[in-house]
Order: structure tokens, then C-alpha cells, then sequence
């Protein structure tokens, strides 16, 4: 800290603003129960410098850094213990030297002179002009100033108002004859008081004595009072000593005291879901517009917004993001987050997490009650394990097979690819498969509905990796490895013996056409795509089973995709339309919403409480239905493809992912088609080569 007057750095003053009416009905929210005392008192903070009235530089001996006004804190005094940094979007603050000429910055080039300081702020003070004068001498004090006396106390200065921040500022104790008194006699003339003759006695609220001024003084109001009995002078300032500046907005995030109810607020909401699935959400909706009404008296208006498909859905959202406009919130796949990384759009959720008011509940340790791997996806951006998303709609990959055709032949449940190789042969000795081929239709053992997926999937089993982080944090494509030419050489192998195919093989969108027409006797598919899987005219019953693994392999060596998508919160200008996204994203989640999510969709439960509860329970025991829902006696695929799944969750795996990375699944597909499909011009090597050189080009 510096001399003011003398001294530029760390004067402590708290401006009266002239030009504020105490009764101006424009006041902030949170000042209406103000003390009239403090309704107008500003202060403005300048790197390590705070301006009084009439502020000093001495050029010979002071410094001032090359600063743009931007970096000036306007800090507002609007209670005997309140203290706000003001929204620097709501004031403006130039400078002008003698002759107007406005003054870009403050600056250790600025010549010798008087300058003003004006402060304007837009909502309830006109505004406010501090003289600051340049100079070649440090003893340079206004015909006009009227203070005589002043408080040298270490390197600070006390003005009539003197605020003490603890835990930002500093004090060091000192006992009081250790203060130097200044008496200004003229213009450019002063003397240090002999300490002797002066007497200065610091009191409380309570009028107790306070023997020093230190860092340990509680929170509260103290007077100073000097006393100069040769003169005849006395003098009594206030000192404010604060436990916190409360700032508008900290770390980003909007602070409870600054929400506006006067403001309605807009959240919109990009997803890629039906109708169906809308009018689950819109439920919900209602719900939270209500709930925050109610508790924070804000209209919260939530817009949900589908854009049809996934893929138009990312697409939508990154053209958003170039031109300022995205969502507040949106659906999206990890791959979809690491595009938006890529344009600085994803909020870190880290800080809204962990929040006093807005956080989550629950334990950090327990996944704060999410079920574990879910949770986990959101963290898979960065070597950090920051977490840019929060679980949604979650499924993951089954395997549906024709429970009809393998009772008529005795065939066991494959568990392993061996028992699903098995089973392919036998298919083809079967009359079924005959009569398929006879009608011309293209015919496989296994059907594969995610070539993306299957990639991954299979690479993971065979001991490999998709994607990782380096040791400096970097993103990288590992599939060039050996495990993952195995992998690939095995599905060539199974492919041309008839046995794997996929989609694009059959000509169809998803391999659940085939196999509901008898083209297959097994394919893997979504859990939630369950119904699909049913063939409507009722012509065989459709089994459900576990993803298969390989033969041998050790509970951590088994692996099957998580699937489904997250909830992503998008920075935004606006930090109450931002604070009211993660708020629904958390209402979203919560135990109430989620349970009716899952009771309403095919998607599994985000949540331990959701998937141990009573209520679910119930509901996965309770009666079935056909694909076009209406009641029936016996099995509901759609249930059991809820049940089969969640007894997967440990082999869940998910993939990191960083900005670049959301190509990667296009390039999978790509392999996979032109290893199968046109291997004239494709072995695995080449399409490893081509796929990795698409990704780092």
C-alpha cells in the first residue's frame, strides 16, 4: 500500500456521491433497507490504488502500470456491512485531462496536469467526477481541499470513510502511537504532528476501547478520533472493517442476493426427442417454472426446442456457437460436448457442483447419488476430469435374439463371441435360412446395428483403446494398435464366412428390419430401441441377453457401451438465464424427475434412489404390453431389455473425449465399411491409416 496524496497506492476512501438522491427510486433491489448513511457511497479500486475526491501522482516517484479502464472495480457500499462490486456492464468511466481531451487509460506516460474522473452508473447515480492531478512534486494539496488532517498509518491513509476488507487487505498490527499525523497548513505545505501531543482512541459500536488496529478486529463500524490539543484540532473518521466483498457474480456463477425478480428469464432447451418424450419433459417443466417462482420470485420460462435428429441437433448447436447464439442447455453425446469445446461455448459445472446454494446434494464421493458410471461420463473431457455435463437418458447395447427359432433347435443363449460364432454356423443349416436366401433376401448370423459402437466395443474387448489423454493432458486417436487390428481381422474373417454383418450390408436403417423379417437370428441393438426389435404380426417372441465378451475374459477385461446422452449448460452473457439452465438441469435429474422419466420412456434410471426404489420396482414387475402397448399376459421386451441392461452397469465403459474428437465416430464407420465392403481397395491397415490421417490432418 502507497500514500495517497503523497503516494497513489492503496488510499482507502469511500466516495459520497453528490449527484445521488437518497430518495432515487432507482436503486438496487438489495438496497432498499438501507441506512441512509450508506446508499451513496462508492469507491473505486485501480489495481492496488483506491481514489479518493482528490487523488495525486507523483511522477518522480510513484508508478502507474499501463491499465485500460476496464480493469477499474467500482465497489458499492449499500449497508453498514454490505459492499458489492458493481456490474461493470451497467457503468462507464472516462478520463478527461484539462482541455476535455478524453484519456484512453491511465498510464505512466500521462503528462503533467489536472484530469477528471468521471463515473456514471446507469441505474441510480448520474454521476461523479474525481479530480486527478499529475505531478512533479508530491506537495501539491488544493486551495479548496478542506481536510487539514490526515491518518499515515503504515503505508495507508485514512480518509473519512475507510474500508478494511479481511482476508483481501492486509493490516499488520500496530500499536497506535505508531500512527503519523499529517496537518496540511497550505496549498503545498505540511508537518508530521509531534505523537506526543496526539491523542487518537479507536472505539467499537459498543464504545469499548480498542488498543491497535489489527488483522484480528471483528466485523463492524469503528471510530477514529484524533485529538491535536496545541491546535486545538479533532478529528473523528469511520473505519468499516468487512468480512467479504459480496460480488455480483463469483466465479462466474450469479450470487444469490443479485437475483432479479423483477426480470423474466429465458431458458431454452435444443433436444432431439419425439413427442412422446416432450410430453414428459413439458411436465416436468411446468413443475420447476412453478418451484422457481415460488422460491425465488422469478417467471422462469423454460422453451424446449427440438431439432428433429442428433445429428442436425449437433450440427444446429454449432452454428449456434459461431455466431453467439446457442442454447441455454442442450442434449448431447460426449463427442457432441467436445465440438462445443472446441468453440469456448461449455460451461464448467465444477463451481455450480459445489455450490452453497445452487449445488448439488448428496455426497461427491457417492456420485451425489447418480449411478456411478453415468456420472463418470461427464468427466471424461479433460485430463483434469472436469465435468461438462450431467447424466440424461441412458441405455446401452443388448443382445435380441429369436427366442422362437433357438427353443425349436435347443440353441443356449450365447454368452461369449465363441458361443455366437456357434450359433451363426448353425443358423445356416437351418431351414429358415434357406427359405431367406430362397426369397432372395440377404441373410447374416449376427446382425450389428452401431458400426461406431461395434468398433469401439470390439477394441475394448480385445485389450485396446480408442481415445486417451498423453501425460501433458493432449488428446489422442490410439486405435493403431495391434489389439485393434485383431479386432477388426477377426469381424473380416466372420464377415466373409457369412456371419457378421451390419446395416449398411442389409440395405436397411437398422438391423431390427432384418431381423424382425427373419434374415437374422440375433442383433445388437439399443436397450431402448427395444420395441423395435418386436416384429408387429406377433411371429416369433423375442429374447433379450447380455452383450457378448470373450471367451476367458476377467470381470475387468469385459466391456459394453454406455450409451444415451447428457445435459450440457452453455455460458451465457446473461448469468441469471445461465444460473436458471443449471437449475433446471438439476431439477431435471433430481430423484423426482428422473423417477418419472424412467417410468415414462424406455431409458434406464440416472440414479440409485430412481433404480432402488420401491416405485420402480414395481414398475419393472408390473404387468406387459405389446408393441402397441396395450396389455398382455407374460413377457414385456421392453422391461426386460431394462433389467438385462442394468445387470451390465459394470462393464459400462465410455471413451475420453476432446475437442477434435467428435469426427472420430464417422471415421470408425468408415473403417468398418471398407474393410467389409470394399476390400479390393481396403485391408485393416490402410483404413487405420486413412481414418487416423482424416483425424490429424
Amino acid at each position: 500500500m502507497k500514500k495517497i496524496f503523497l503516494i497513489i497506492m492503496m488510499i482507502i476512501c469511500c466516495i459520497s456521491v453528490a449527484a445521488c438522491n437518497k430518495n432515487n427510486n432507482n436503486n438496487n433491489n438489495n438496497n432498499n433497507n438501507a441506512d441512509d448513511e450508506y446508499k451513496c457511497n462508492i469507491q473505486l479500486n485501480y489495481s492496488d490504488s483506491k481514489f479518493s475526491e482528490y487523488t495525486s501522482f507523483d511522477k518522480a516517484k510513484d508508478n502507474i502500470s499501463d491499465y485500460d479502464l476496464y480493469e477499474i472495480v467500482v465497489l458499492y457500499y449499500y449497508q453498514e456491512d454490505k459492499v458489492v462490486a458493481l456490474d461493470h456492464t451497467k457503468y462507464y468511466i472516462t478520463i478527461t485531462d484539462a482541455n476535455d481531451n478524453i484519456i484512453s487509460g491511465l498510464t505512466q506516460d500521462m503528462a503533467v496536469g489536472v484530469y477528471k474522473i468521471t463515473f456514471t452508473h446507469f441505474e441510480f447515480v448520474d454521476s461523479k467526477i474525481i479530480i486527478f492531478e499529475v505531478t512533479e512534486s508530491k506537495e501539491n494539496i488544493p486551495d479548496d481541499f478542506d481536510d487539514k488532517i490526515l491518518l499515515n498509518f503504515n503505508d495507508s491513509n485514512f480518509s473519512n470513510y475507510t474500508t478494511f476488507i479481511k482476508d483481501e487487505d492486509l493490516i499488520t498490527d500496530y500499536d497506535l502511537s505508531k500512527i503519523k499525523v499529517l496537518y496540511y497548513y497550505e496549498k503545498d505545505k505540511f508537518e508530521v504532528l509531534d505523537s506526543e501531543k496526539v491523542t487518537i482512541t479507536i472505539t467499537d459500536e459498543n464504545k469499548n476501547i480498542i488498543n491497535k488496529l489489527s488483522q484480528d478486529m471483528d466485523a463492524g463500524l469503528y471510530d477514529i478520533t484524533i485529538t491535536y490539543q496545541e491546535k486545538n484540532l479533532s478529528k473523528t473518521i469511520k473505519l468499516e472493517v468487512i468480512d467479504e466483498i459480496i460480488k455480483p457474480i463469483v466465479d462466474g456463477i450469479l450470487n444469490p442476493d443479485f437475483i432479479d425478480p423483477t426480470k423474466e428469464t429465458v431458458v431454452t432447451f435444443y433436444h432431439a426427442m419425439g413427442a412422446a418424450n416432450q410430453a414428459v419433459i413439458q411436465d416436468i417443466i411446468d413443475k420447476f417454472e412453478t418451484e422457481m417462482l415460488a422460491k425465488y420470485g422469478v417467471k422462469v420460462t423454460v422453451e424446449q426446442r427440438s431439432q428433429g435428429d442428433y445429428d442436425t441437433l449437433r450440427k444446429t448447436i454449432a452454428a449456434s456457437i459461431v455466431v453467439g447464439e446457442q442454447p441455454t442447455i442442450a442434449q448431447a453425446y460426449p463427442d457432441h460436448v467436445s465440438l462445443y469445446l472446441q468453440g469456448e461455448a461449455v460451461r464448467d459445472l465444477n463451481k455450480y457442483i459445489e455450490h452453497e446454494e445452487y449445488g448439488l446434494e448428496g455426497d461427491p464421493n457417492d456420485s451425489y447419488g447418480y449411478i456411478d458410471k453415468f456420472w463418470a461420463e461427464g468427466s471424461i473431457y479433460d485430463k483434469e476430469g472436469t465435468i461438462y455435463s450431467i447424466p440424461f437418458n441412458k441405455s446401452t447395447e443388448v443382445l435380441f435374439y429369436n427366442k422362437t427359432l433357438f427353443d425349436k433347435y435347443n440353441w443356449d443363449v450365447p454368452e461369449t463371441w465363441d458361443d455366437v460364432i456357434e450359433i451363426c454356423e448353425a443358423w445356416k443349416e437351418t431351414s429358415e435360412y434357406q427359405q431367406a436366401q430362397n426369397e432372395g433376401k440377404k441373410v447374416g448370423g449376427i446382425g450389428i446395428d452401431s458400426e461406431a459402437n461395434f468398433f469401439i466395443t470390439i477394441i475394448q474387448q480385445y485389450g485396446g483403446e480408442f481415445t486417451g489423454f498423453d501425460e501433458n493432458g493432449k488428446g489422442e486417436y490410439r486405435f493403431d494398435s495391434v489389439e485393434s487390428r485383431a479386432a477388426l481381422e477377426w469381424l473380416v474373417d466372420e464377415f466373409n464366412n457369412g456371419n457378421t454383418v451390419t446395416a449398411t450390408y442389409l440395405g436397411t436403417d437398422y438391423c431390427s428390419d432384418a431381423f424382425n423379417a427373419m434374415q437374422l437370428p440375433m442383433t445388437l441393438g439399443s436397450s431402448a430401441g427395444a420395441k423395435y426389435n418386436v416384429p408387429y404380426d406377433g411371429s416369433f417372441v423375442t429374447g433379450i441377453a447380455p452383450y457378448p465378451q470373450m471367451a476367458g475374459a476377467s470381470e475387468d477385461e469385459k466391456f459394453v457401451i454406455q450409451q444415451g446422452t447428457n445435459i450440457t449448460l452453455f455460458e451465457c452473457p446473461d448469468k441469471q438465464e445461465e444460473l436458471f439452465g443449471w437449475l433446471f438441469i438439476k431439477y431435471l435429474t433430481n430423484y423426482e424427475s428422473s423417477l418419472k422419466w424412467a417410468l415414462n420412456t424406455g431409458y434406464f434410471p440416472i440414479r440409485k434412489d430412481v433404480a432402488d426404489s420401491q416405485e420402480y420396482e414395481e414398475y419393472l414387475n408390473s404387468g406387459s404390453y405389446d408393441y402397441w402397448g396395450n396389455p398382455v399376459d407374460g413377457y414385456d421386451p421392453i422391461k426386460e431389455a431394462i433389467k438385462v441392461g442394468l445387470k451390465q452397469v459394470d462393464y459400462f465403459y465410455v471413451t475420453p473425449t476432446f475437442p477434435g474428437s467428435s469426427r472420430a465416430r464417422s471415421e470408425c464407420e468408415f473403417v468398418i465399411q471398407s474393410i467389409l465392403y470394399n476390400q479390393k481397395e481396403y485391408d485393416v491397415d490402410r483404413a487405420i491409416k486413412e481414418a487416423l490421417e482424416a483425424l490429424e490432418g
